[in-house]
């Protein structure tokens, strides 16, 4: 089995040769698949993610879930504590690179994390049992281990970004959907 690094090396080779038409289509059906999903559709606050260049586009899931009459948060990271917290995304706010050059809101409002119903995560790979591996830094993994974070997982991805097995440890947090533009797989 490839190491945590070769995965991560190996994914972004791949995601590399997505065109942008390709990864505007794909993260297009992946917004309308999450979309529907039962627990997103019966949730009052969603947390999504604001994506980096080479990751599933969130804006039209995020445009999606304001539709929806949703409150949208996302992550504000806070590095030297080694965490994430939830804060809100309004329409029309204005954003500025945080840590690690993710975009996030400038002003940041505190979402409770106990009324986080749905959390929408990111990741380099999947695999077929609920694996996510995430880009090594283990915020998003901290983040789900909390006691007060009960919300449902969902996973977003392209299809290549789908592997039989991956490497993971017992700090690795699984997810309960993994959602691409071809298919949503359920976890156990």
């Amino acid at each position: 089995m490839l190491t945590k690094a070769e995965v991560r090396r190996l994914m972004r080779e791949e995601l590399a040769h997505l065109s942008p038409g390709e990864r505007r289509r794909k993260s297009e059906g992946v917004a309308g698949a999450v979309l529907s999903l039962p627990e997103v559709t019966g949730a009052h606050v969603v947390m999504a993610f604001l994506s980096l260049p080479d990751e599933v586009d969130t804006r039209p899931l995020i445009d999606g879930l304001w539709q929806q009459g949703k409150v949208v948060a996302v992550p504000h990271t806070d590095v030297a504590g080694g965490r994430l917290l939830p804060v809100r995304l309004d329409r029309g706010g204005a954003l500025e690179p945080g840590a690690l050059s993710v975009p996030e809101p400038r002003v940041q409002e505190p979402v409770p994390l106990a009324e986080v119903e749905v959390v929408i995560l990111p990741g380099r790979a999947f695999d077929r049992d609920g694996h996510r591996l995430g880009r090594g830094k283990g915020f998003y993994d901290r983040f789900l281990q909390q006691k007060r974070c009960v919300a449902f997982r969902v996973a977003v991805a392209f299809s290549e970004q789908v592997l039989a097995a991956l490497p993971h440890g017992p700090n690795d947090a699984r997810v309960h959907v993994l959602v691409t533009e071809d298919e949503v797989l359920r976890f156990p």
